[in-house]
């Protein structure tokens, strides 16, 4: 008896796990997901080093709690890490930054080699010419100076004259643009939203996401939050993401059904009203003065019965308001 009573309680006890509700398993290249799937409990991305967290505020590591719906509130991952981005020196004026998992490397221009500054960034170039380029600016990481006077060999001719006649544009990569002395990241510019708040970095290679409040969702499906990045051309492809609140959209679509009977209402109010117009036209139209004139011109007496006399009376009665209105009616 007791062992039927243990058997009994463990296939309960399996059958309560199966019949629990999870959210779906997550998994990422460069990371691992540790955690419940059950609703209401946490479930953690750890990424690996050299990656952080998709969205804001990145980090090591996020974590996000299953809902009842069974569907994650957003889509994170483990992204790579601008290592250029933190660059004091951005590999010199004769280098272009490559990034790395964990590190960066310096691709410098033909005829010019790596070396360490004293602070142990890489930079190209020999010792002494950071100075004599490009009147100091290193272009940032992500461009190239280019000298518009030197022998295009070199540049020795920018050595032999002061640091204001130096003549040079920056070379940069795609995604970035020459603001006069440095390669600096294309901006998409902020977006605004009616019921969420967009945070985060609105230029190339940054994350913007856009938070949307309990009750609402993103309008391109079930998530509460999504991350996008600006491209290489400056302008978003995603223009039509908001937070959008299913209350308010019912609230809407019952406002907007009510307009849709409102105005058949007017419209079939508008058509009865020409109809009744035309058709009172058409009647008047039809009738002649000389015969309403004999209507009012006919004695009561020579009526033989009362009914006659009363039906009599009353047709005057019409006939004198309408003859002011067919009487010399072709009168603009």
């Amino acid at each position: 008896m007791i062992i039927l009573f243990g058997l009994l309680a463990s296939a309960s006890a399996q059958g309560h796990i199966w019949s629990a509700k999870l959210c779906p398993e997550l998994y990422d290249a460069n990371g691992i997901w540790k955690g419940s799937l059950m609703v209401g409990g946490n479930y953690t991305l750890y990424c690996a080093p050299g990656f952080e967290v998709s969205g804001q505020p990145g980090g090591s590591s996020r974590s996000m709690t299953c809902p009842d719906s069974l569907m994650w509130p957003s889509e994170l991952y483990c992204k790579n890490i601008d290592d250029c981005a933190k660059l004091k020196h951005g590999c010199g004026a004769l280098g272009l930054c490559l990034d790395l998992i964990g590190s960066y490397d310096c691709n410098c221009e033909n005829g010019f080699f790596q070396r360490h500054m004293l602070d142990g960034e890489i930079v190209c170039g020999p010792e002494g010419i950071d100075e004599q380029i490009c009147r100091g600016y290193t272009c940032g990481a992500y461009g190239v100076c280019i000298d518009l006077v030197g022998n295009g060999t070199g540049y020795e001719s920018v050595k032999a004259r002061s640091l204001d006649e130096g003549t040079f544009r920056c070379e940069c990569r795609d995604g970035f643009f020459d603001n006069g002395t440095s390669c600096e990241h294309q901006d998409c510019g902020a977006k605004t939203d009616a019921l969420g708040e967009w945070q985060g970095n609105t230029k190339f290679g940054g994350e913007y996401t856009l938070r949307c409040p309990l009750g609402s969702f993103v309008s391109s499906g079930a998530l509460r939050e999504i991350t996008i990045s600006c491209p290489a051309n400056g302008q978003w492809l995603e223009t039509n993401l908001l937070c959008v609140s299913p209350s308010d959209e019912e609230t809407k679509s019952r406002m907007a059904t009510m307009e849709i009977w409102f105005d058949m209402s007017a419209v079939l109010l508008c058509v009865l009203s020409a109809a009744l117009a035309a058709g009172l036209t058409l009647g008047l139209a039809t009738l002649e003065p000389f015969g309403l004139q004999v209507i009012l011109a006919a004695r009561p007496e020579d009526c033989v019965t009362q009914e006659e006399r009363s039906k009599l009376k009353l047709e005057q009665q019409c006939a004198s308001r309408i003859l002011p209105l067919v009487k010399d009616h072709c009168w603009p």
